[in-house]
């Protein structure tokens, strides 16, 4: 998890932030990206928006976005906007049945 409200420059209201991260995957396959982020959220697989949310809320992994990787790497990038108080996202990528998928691998930068 990330809590963006410890980083300097990152605290206060009214803030958007972007997590990036490229997920590897050996094939071709369906999966599941689950996301919570406080507060709104805007996901997006290879460049495409695939989920969005605009609520004040706290961070549970609430969202569950199926989306299709592609064979190699798949950029991965989440948008959290910031309304007031807590500030914060969790991401994690797993199969369609909510379990682990073989050959995973993930770069952030």
């Amino acid at each position: 998890m990330v809590e963006f409200d410890r980083y300097k420059g990152f605290t206060g209201d009214a803030r958007v932030a972007y997590l990036k991260c490229d997920v590897f995957s050996p094939k071709p396959q369906p999966a599941l990206v689950f996301v919570g982020t406080d507060d709104g959220v805007k996901v997006f697989m290879n460049g495409k928006p695939v989920h969005g949310v605009n609520a004040g809320r706290g961070v549970t992994e609430e969202d569950h976005v199926a989306v299709t990787l592609n064979e190699g790497w798949n950029q991965l990038l989440i948008k959290v906007n910031n309304w007031t108080g807590g500030y914060a996202a969790k991401a994690r990528v797993r199969s369609a049945e909510d379990g682990r998928l073989e050959g995973l691998k993930i770069r952030a930068e």
